[in-house]
């Protein structure tokens, strides 16, 4: 499994590491339905909205909202890779835990992401 060694590759300090990125991920929801989502992560948040489609639909007309549209970093237990292109963040947020899996488009911006966290997540703990 020599794919997760790519996160290494990846070099940030606390400017670069706090800049806000983005990434398109394929999100699976509560129903088994796939569907795109944007993961954004800075130094204090990580971001889910939706991939905004640019063709009409009756489906935007009655847009449903993201649940929760940030996570705050310190609220997170535990992250790890899944695959290659998988990462899964574990959340806790008062006395309930929530397990997010993110599906990246390529195996860089997985690695990349990782990486970003990893450096983030050892900033935090060192306060």
């Amino acid at each position: 499994m020599d794919w997760k060694w790519d996160a290494d590759e990846f070099l940030f300090n606390q400017i670069t590491a706090s800049k806000y990125d983005e990434y398109t991920v394929i999100k699976t929801n509560n129903y088994g339905k796939k569907q795109s989502w944007i993961f954004g992560i800075d130094g204090n948040f990580i971001y889910n909205s939706k991939k905004q489609n640019n063709s009409f639909s009756l489906k935007k007309l009655f847009k449903t909202e993201v649940k929760r549209e940030q996570w705050p970093l310190n609220s997170i237990v535990r992250f790890n890779w899944k695959s290659e292109k998988e990462l899964e963040v574990l959340f806790e947020e008062q006395s309930s835990q929530k397990l997010l899996v993110y599906e990246f488009l390529s195996k860089d911006n997985c690695s990349e992401a990782f990486a970003k966290l990893k450096y983030l997540m050892a900033s935090w703990s060192s306060l």
